[in-house]
């Protein structure tokens, strides 16, 4: 991954509407992270661990899901 990224805190239920460039990485570290993008048939919860890679530039839509707030990091890797 690239350098380091400052950890966004997503509270519980809150909806953000996110614009990533191409091989930018969306990281989960704490918490259930429901994303969702334009033209993908299915939704997509992400897991502490899990993350999403935009193979193209794209708007995504996130929601912290369950009782508790999501911890997220942003990473743009290298080479992309």
């Amino acid at each position: 991954m690239s350098s380091i990224a400052t950890p966004t805190q997503l509270p519980a239920g809150q909806v953000v509407r996110l614009a990533l460039r191409r091989g930018e990485a969306l990281v989960v570290r704490e918490g259930s992270l429901w994303l969702t993008r334009e033209g993908d048939m299915v939704d997509h919860v992400l897991s502490p661990g899990c993350g999403h890679v935009a193979s193209v530039p794209q708007e995504v839509v996130i929601q912290a899901m369950g009782l508790q707030a999501c911890c997220y990091e942003r990473h743009r890797l290298g080479g992309a």
